[in-house]
């Protein structure tokens, strides 16, 4: 739907499953000590990251199933 979205705070996580994610979206990661967040496809392939570099990056929600730290 345009013009909704969510906010979601991931502390101290290994690996989040997402349900129902989908479509086009941001992700920003602001963990300390350098620590990327990597992106899952189905088959747990690793499918993109986001640097800890305090840009927000443009993500297709579509294919990721779990983000991890």
């Amino acid at each position: 739907m345009r013009g909704t979205w969510d906010w979601h705070d991931f502390y101290n996580c290994d690996r989040v499953y997402l349900s129902y994610w989908s479509g086009a979206g941001l992700a920003y990661n602001n963990e300390t000590g350098g620590a990327v967040s990597y992106l899952y496809g189905q088959s747990g392939q690793r499918i993109g990251t986001i640097p800890p570099d305090g840009y927000l990056y443009a993500v297709n929600w579509g294919p990721v199933w779990s983000i991890g730290v």
